[in-house]
C-alpha cells in the first residue's frame, strides 16, 4: 500500500498536538479522517504511531523517530503553498512558542498579536535549558530565551536584548544609595532566589561555588514577579536580569531598587530561536521580524 502525503500530514500534526481532536482543527478536517489517515499509515508500517489515553495521544517509539522527517515534509508544502500564495494576508494560522521568562517575550507577543490577530499562539513555558530542547524536538516552533554559550548549527538565531544582573533592594534599605555593590555586601540579607531550573540561579549558584561564599539564609521563589514582590515586602534582597523596566537606581512603581553588582558586570542575551528549516515561513518569519523591531524599538529608547 502506497503512503500519501494526507497520512504524513495528519500524522505530523497529531504529534505536534498531542490531540487527534485538535489536529483535525488544525487542518479543517474531520477527526475521523485524521484517525483513517493513521490507521492506514500504521497498517502501512507495521506498528502502532501512537498510545491514545484520555489526556490525548502520545507517540511510540517507532513514532518518536518518524515525527522528525513528517514535520520536515509539513515544513516543506507549507512553504510551498506560501510560496504559490505571497499575495494573501497572514490572516490565519498557528504558532507554537515557548517562553523562560515573561520579559521582554510578551511584549513581542502583543505587538506581533496586534499585527495579526488571527494567528492563533500555543504558548507554553519553561526553564531556559528546556525552552530550546523543544524546539529542537519540534515540540514548538519558536522559542524566546537567553542565548545559550553554544549554539546547535541547525539552529536560527534572533538577538533582542541584553541585560546585566542587579541587586534588587527595597526602597528603604541602608545599600540604597550605592552605586554599586559587592555580593558580600548582600550576603548578611536573605537572598531571594529564582528555582533551581532557572537561567539567574544557574549564574547565581555558579558565582556563590567560584567565590567560595553561600548567603546566610535564602528564599526560593518559582518566578520573577513572586521574587519582586518578596523583595517590595521586605523579605529580603534579590538578583535578576534587568529588564527595561529596572535600571539603575530606578524602580518598579518605586517599590525596588536595582543596583550593579561588580562581580556580575557581563550581560546576557535574550534571543529567539527556531530551526533554520523553519525559518523562512511567513508566519515565523513576521514573528522574527516582530522581535528585530523590539530591539529596534528597545535601542532607541535607551537613555543618551
Amino acid at each position: 500500500m502506497k503512503i500519501s502525503r494526507h497520512q504524513i500530514i495528519a500524522f505530523a500534526c497529531a504529534a505536534q498536538e498531542k490531540n487527534f481532536s485538535k489536529a483535525a482543527q488544525r487542518l479543517k478536517i474531520g477527526q475521523s479522517a485524521i484517525t483513517q489517515h493513521i490507521a492506514a499509515l500504521e497498517e502501512v508500517i507495521g506498528a502502532k504511531l501512537f498510545i491514545r489515553t484520555r489526556s490525548g495521544a502520545q507517540l511510540t517509539t517507532v513514532g518518536g523517530e518518524l515525527f522528525p522527517l513528517a514535520d520536515q515534509i509539513y515544513v516543506l508544502e507549507e512553504q510551498f503553498f506560501e510560496k504559490v500564495h505571497q499575495y494573501k494576508d497572514l490572516s490565519e494560522g498557528h504558532l507554537s512558542l515557548c517562553v523562560s521568562t515573561s520579559r521582554p517575550a510578551m511584549a513581542i507577543i502583543a505587538a506581533f498579536k496586534r499585527q495579526f490577530p488571527g494567528i492563533h499562539i500555543n504558548l507554553t513555558v519553561a526553564p531556559w535549558r528546556d525552552a530550546l530542547k523543544l524546539v529542537q524536538l519540534r515540540e514548538v516552533d519558536l522559542a524566546i530565551a537567553i542565548k545559550p554559550e553554544e549554539m546547535e548549527q541547525n539552529l536560527y538565531c534572533q538577538d533582542i536584548e541584553e541585560q546585566a544582573f542587579m541587586a534588587i533592594l527595597p526602597p528603604q534599605h541602608p545599600l540604597r544609595d550605592c552605586d554599586t555593590l559587592r555580593l558580600n555586601d548582600l550576603l548578611t540579607d536573605t537572598i531571594v532566589l529564582l528555582s533551581e531550573s532557572s537561567y539567574t540561579r544557574h549564574c547565581v549558584d555558579k558565582l556563590f561555588k567560584q567565590l567560595t561564599i553561600s548567603p546566610h539564609s535564602t528564599l526560593t521563589t518559582s518566578s520573577y514577579d513572586m521574587m519582586f514582590e518578596a523583595v517590595t515586602h521586605g523579605l529580603g534582597v534579590s538578583i535578576a536580569l534587568a529588564h527595561p523596566s529596572i535600571k539603575h537606581k530606578t524602580s518598579i512603581a518605586n517599590k525596588i531598587i536595582a543596583i550593579p553588582i561588580n562581580e556580575l558586570p557581563e550581560k546576557h542575551t535574550y534571543s529567539v530561536f527556531c530551526l533554520k528549516s523553519k525559518s523562512s515561513l511567513r508566519v515565523i518569519k513576521n514573528f522574527i521580524a516582530t522581535a528585530k523591531n523590539h530591539t529596534k524599538m528597545a535601542i532607541e529608547i535607551q537613555p543618551k
